[in-house]
Formats: C-alpha cells, sequence, structure tokens
C-alpha cells in the first residue's frame, strides 16, 4: 500500500504543476517530496503514469539524486566522476606529476588515531602500513572506475583513462604556477644590503676563495638562478653555463646543492648521463634543474651531447614504444659536482667554456650555509636585470683557462726553455723535437707531422699566451718563438 504521506505531496505538486501550467521533471519532482527506500516502486509507477517514464529513465533520475544528495554532485562527464574521486581521497599532484593522498587515520575498529595514538611503535607500523599518502596514477584511475562502478555510472574504462590523464595534467600546471610563484617570491623582509652579505657570507663559507673570489663564485650561483628563472618565464638565455661544484668526497658539496635548490625543490632532477642522451626520456625536460651528482662516469662522447643540451632551446626525442619524433622544450638548467677536476672529466682541448668550476673548501662552514635564507637569495635575483656573471668576464676567462685540459703539444711546449729554438726552427725539425718527447711522455700516441702542425695552428690562433707565431719561407713552414 503505497505512503499516504507520500501519496499526498506527489498529488500536492502535480496540482502546482497544473496550476502554474509547467511542467515537472523526475528530477525535481524526486526533490519536491519525502520518501523511504521502501517508497521507490510506488514512486516509480507514479511518476511513471503522470510522467510518462520508464524504468531506465526513473533508475538514472533516482541514483543522480542519490549522488547528489550523499556527494553534492552527479557526475554527467567522466572528467566530473574524476574530480569527485579526487576531492573524496584529498588527492594532490606535484609539479613532477607525483601523486599524493591525505586520508583521516583511523584504528582497525574505526576509531580516529591521535599523535598520542602514534607514540605506539605498533600504531606507527599500522599507519604506515594502511596509510602511505604516496599514491600512484595507475591506482587513482582503478579507483576511479570503482567508484564508476559503485555510483552506476556507465563511463567507459578509456574515457575515465583519458580523465584522469588530463586531471592530473591540470593539476600540475596549478603546481607549476605555485612552485614558480614561491621562486621569485621572496618571503623575507630582509634589505638588499643583509642579501647581498649573505651571498657572500655563503661563498666565502662554502668555496675557496684562494681558486676564485667569493665575489666570482656569488656571481656564478646568481647566474644560474637567472638563468632558471628567465627559462621559466620562456626567456631567451645568453652565455649558457652549467656550475660544477669541485671538492674531496663528503666534504658537503650535495648537501650544499641540495640547500640551495630548496625554493625550487619540486622542479628538482637528479639525474645521469643515461637519462640525459637517452632519446625516449621526455617528462625529464619539465624540470627546472637538473643535477649530475658526481659527475665522473662519462666519456667524451656524452659530454659533447650535454654541450648541445645546455644551449638547446628544444630536444628531438621519440616516445617510447613509437618511430615518431616530438619536439620537447627544453626547460632545465644544469648543476653538478664531482670530487674530480674538470679538465679530468672533460678532456677538451678546445675549451670548457660551458662549465664553469666553484672549488669547494675541505670543510665548509655548515653554520653559515645553515643560516642562509635561501628563499631570500633566490627572490633576490632579478630575471629582467643584467647577466650577474657579465662583471666578471676576465675571471670567468682565467677560471675556464685553468680548468682546460692541456693538449700534448701545449705540454710540451712549456717544458721548452725561454732560449731554445730563439732564431726560430722549421716545422719538420720541431717535429721532430716534439716526437721524441712524446715517446716518453705519450708512448701509446704516435703523432703525425700533419698533426702536429693542426695542433700548432690551431694554439697559435686560440690561445694568445701560447708564444708561438709560424711564417712562410722558401724552404717550408717556419715557427718562431714569441718574446713576451
Amino acid at each position: 500500500m503505497i505512503n499516504q504521506k507520500l501519496f499526498s505531496e506527489l498529488n500536492e505538486a502535480k496540482a502546482i504543476s497544473i496550476k502554474e501550467q509547467h511542467g515537472v521533471s523526475i528530477s525535481q519532482l524526486l526533490r519536491m517530496v519525502n520518501f523511504e527506500p521502501s517508497d521507490v516502486e510506488d514512486l516509480y509507477a507514479y511518476c511513471r503514469d503522470w510522467l510518462g517514464i520508464n524504468r531506465t529513465q526513473f533508475t538514472n533520475a533516482l541514483r543522480d539524486y542519490r549522488l547528489e544528495e550523499e556527494h553534492g554532485v552527479a557526475p554527467k562527464k567522466a572528467s566530473q566522476l574524476v574530480a569527485l574521486v579526487a576531492k573524496q581521497n584529498n588527492v594532490e599532484v606535484s609539479y613532477k606529476g607525483v601523486l599524493s593522498r591525505k586520508m583521516e587515520v583511523k584504528d582497525p575498529q574505526g576509531k580516529s588515531v591521535t599523535d598520542a595514538d602514534l607514540q605506539s611503535k605498533e600504531a606507527r607500523i599500522y599507519v604506515a602500513s594502511y596509510y602511505s599518502t604516496h599514491y600512484r596514477g595507475d591506482l587513482f584511475a582503478r579507483d576511479c572506475r570503482i567508484a564508476c562502478e559503485e555510483f552506476g555510472l556507465a563511463f567507459t574504462r578509456h574515457a575515465i583513462d583519458d580523465a584522469v590523464s588530463r586531471w592530473i595534467e591540470e593539476q600540475r600546471k596549478e603546481a607549476r604556477y605555485w612552485l614558480t610563484a614561491r621562486m621569485f617570491g621572496t618571503a623575507s623582509d630582509l634589505s638588499k644590503r643583509d642579501i647581498d652579505g649573505q651571498w657572500q657570507a655563503l661563498a666565502r663559507a662554502a668555496f675557496d676563495d684562494v681558486e676564485q673570489s667569493s665575489e666570482f663564485a656569488a656571481a656564478v650561483l646568481k647566474k644560474f638562478v637567472w638563468m632558471v628563472k628567465r627559462k621559466a618565464l620562456g626567456h631567451e638565455v645568453g652565455y649558457h653555463i652549467m656550475p660544477v661544484l669541485l671538492g674531496a668526497q663528503g666534504g658537503g658539496k650535495s648537501t650544499l646543492l641540495q640547500k640551495f635548490l630548496e625554493p625550487v625543490n619540486d622542479g628538482v632532477a637528479y639525474t645521469d648521463f643515461g637519462q640525459i642522451t637517452d632519446d625516449r626520456n621526455i617528462d625529464l625536460w619539465d624540470n627546472y634543474v637538473l643535477v649530475l651528482d658526481e659527475m665522473g662516469f662519462a666519456n667524451r662522447a656524452d659530454w659533447d651531447k650535454v654541450k648541445h643540451i645546455i644551449t638547446a632551446k628544444m630536444l628531438t626525442r621519440r616516445p617510447m614504444h613509437t618511430n615518431r619524433t616530438e619536439h620537447v622544450q627544453q626547460n632545465a638548467t644544469f648543476i653538478g659536482s664531482s670530487n674530480k677536476d674538470i679538465q679530468q672529466l672533460i678532456t677538451d682541448e678546445t675549451g670548457n667554456r660551458r662549465f664553469v668550476a666553484l672549488y669547494c673548501k675541505q670543510k665548509m662552514d655548515f653554520e653559515v650555509v645553515n643560516s642562509t635564507c635561501f628563499q631570500a637569495l633566490w627572490g633576490s635575483v632579478d630575471p629582467d636585470g643584467q647577466d650577474p656573471l657579465g662583471a666578471f668576464a676576465e675571471e670567468l676567462s682565467k677560471v675556464q683557462e685553468a680548468a682546460r685540459a692541456q693538449s700534448p703539444v701545449e705540454l710540451w711546449a712549456a717544458e721548452l726553455s725561454s732560449e731554445q729554438y730563439g732564431d726560430g726552427v722549421m716545422a719538420a725539425t720541431l717535429f721532430d723535437a716534439y716526437a721524441q718527447w712524446e715517446k716518453t711522455k705519450f708512448p701509446l700516441r704516435n703523432s703525425t707531422i700533419r698533426w702536429f702542425g693542426s695542433e700548432m695552428k690551431r694554439l697559435m690562433k686560440q690561445n694568445v699566451n701560447f708564444g708561438w707565431s709560424d711564417k712562410k719561407t722558401s724552404k717550408g713552414i717556419k715557427y718562431v718563438r714569441n718574446m713576451f
């Protein structure tokens, strides 16, 4: 027998509809009356006879009504379902696309776990096992599909997966906004004078001022921040560099890097040459900073590729399991560390102008490092201002020249006394002298006079301090010592 109260409410709704001469949808009607689960069949019969709806239409309307009552929304699209599940699970996405969720922690009996409860080792084990905040994208998509079935919705697996992918992408954009805002914000009431003092104090605490001035070291770090910010804004970067922190293992290089990069930590990736040179790696280039920690394991080909990538705006990459190529924006600025000198890492006699060595102290002053406001340091660098390293061109040139690997011809020439060949010497005679030296110093080499001539020409052109010049004579090329 129909619930009389419900029957009365239905009749009243019908009368109002007739009087006001407007139709009533099943969705509107469900909100106009009060009913219990036991009334559903009677409600359907009334609606069928009055509104002319079928069972499927009624079932769908009832489902949507219940979803709106319980969750605030009845998803009409897969994207709405994904947003609902994300809200229910408190899902957050970092700039790197890492998912996490915040859940109310309850014990096996359903009681909320308090901070006092977590003093117990057993409670901590339970929480770590059952309430991990880490959340994977595939698990999120699975939970959306489960919710779809439980809610009685009919979205396909592909529709849900695509909606999850888009939702994560949109959340990453928002995370990028906040990350970039943090990078540009000062979050400090320090004056410009105080911040300049902190830059200098950090440089003196961390870097060896015998190898380079503290002002130069600070300028290199500022230049790095300047490049990161300009790339984040899509601006041009002039004269790309990669700072490389050099020092003994265990001296604190990695710790210093970690602290220095805190203002942009979610946009930092620690990587290696294998990942950098792998053309299937696409997501890596979304990062603002790529750190090459302990760079000793690389060959000449790796370094040549890195030099190209440092300056590239776009990279050509091949997505996994496809034969097509895609153009990927290169957003990253490089920084690294090593316990070897630059010339040991990169044996390139022509120069290492993309790499700038910063020589760390054997024992850094971590009292100063730990008290440094790195957020304020980052905030003090104006990406629209002048290149911070521009005023240090001479010192930069000296530092890079000192770090350059010298060719065998340079090493041999440096050993010659100033009196030797003062009147000049023919090319063949000079090569014979070099070849004898090479057999002793580099027994595995077997250089030709042609290579020797090319190397002499390169050194005379590129190195103003090489100390040799050449001139053509009727008997051939003659080399002359330049006396300074």
